[in-house]
């Protein structure tokens, strides 16, 4: 399974065609992996926009990738904590 941290708050379904087009591009979307799209700080309705983002996308002229949209899936991030190892802190004093 990948794990995509997305930098979006999916507040609409054009950012998820977006990051669709980068995932087809970079070909991600031609392995046979799960795909799982997460955004912190995400808006309450992303959930909805995605599902539409994957309808839509499935139904553009010549794009023959329905079976490979049921592959992805998104979560959105309730909650996000800095960790800072010592490494960082360490680089820090330099």
């Amino acid at each position: 399974m990948g794990i995509v941290v997305g930098n979006c708050n999916g507040s609409d379904v054009k950012e998820f065609i977006l990051l669709f087009d980068m995932l087809r591009e970079y070909g991600l979307l031609d392995s046979q992996d799960e795909i799982l799209i997460r955004c912190p700080a995400a808006e309450s309705t992303a959930a909805i926009n995605f599902q539409k983002a994957r309808s839509l996308y499935g139904e553009y002229p010549g794009n023959e990738m329905p079976e490979t949209l049921s592959k992805i899936s998104y979560n959105s991030v309730a909650n996000v904590t800095q960790r800072i190892s010592q490494y960082e802190i360490a680089l820090e004093g330099i």
